[in-house]
């Protein structure tokens, strides 16, 4: 369970700036990358469980919620990308699109794979399509207490914290957005 100080970091930055090249190797060993559209519902689902294992919330999808995050959230399938370590999904970072603006729709590296670059790996991909997509600008809600949230903030990826919010904020903001549309 979330402790109940926690909270999430906004996080965003402009893509209009060129990208920084790699501090890291662009692919770590045996790993390749893949469109999410390339998977079943199902195959999301049982991914997206096994990255978020031991992860600050719990949490647990399955192909009807995949299904409704693409519809209400606008994860774009074939702009996401999903992580192989020879030949199994280990890893995946799904885009939400809105115009010019994009955001993190969730991402997750399986533990197994985690701590070699994946991450990484999946961010960069990720920020390539929104950038491709015509996004001028990409977002990602992170659970403070999440260790990755740092890293994801890191100058060499162009973004900083925005703003502080209650666990779920964005989710809830993205509903209210669906609903008044």
């Amino acid at each position: 369970m979330l402790h109940p100080e926690a909270s999430e970091s906004r996080i965003g930055g402009s893509l209009t700036t060129p990208p920084t090249p790699p501090s890291t190797p662009s692919s770590p060993p045996g790993t390749t990358l893949t469109d999410a559209g390339a998977f079943s519902l199902e195959e999301l689902a049982d991914l997206f469980n096994r990255a978020y294992e031991g992860y600050a919330v719990p949490t647990h999808v399955d192909a009807g919620m995949v299904a409704f995050m693409q519809d209400v959230l606008d994860i774009d399938p074939e702009r996401s990308r999903v992580a192989l370590r020879d030949g199994k999904p280990v890893g995946m970072a799904m885009l939400s699109m809105r115009g010019d603006a994009g955001w993190v729709g969730g991402m997750g590296v399986c533990a197994e794979a985690r701590r070699c670059g994946i991450g990484d790996q999946l961010m960069r991909a990720l920020i390539g399509q929104a950038r491709e997509a015509g996004a001028r600008r990409l977002g990602l809600d992170a659970i403070h207490d999440a260790a990755a949230a740092d890293r994801m903030i890191a100058a060499e990826r162009g973004m900083a914290r925005l703003a502080r919010a209650p666990p779920g904020a964005a989710q809830r903001a993205a509903l209210d957005h669906d609903a008044t549309a």
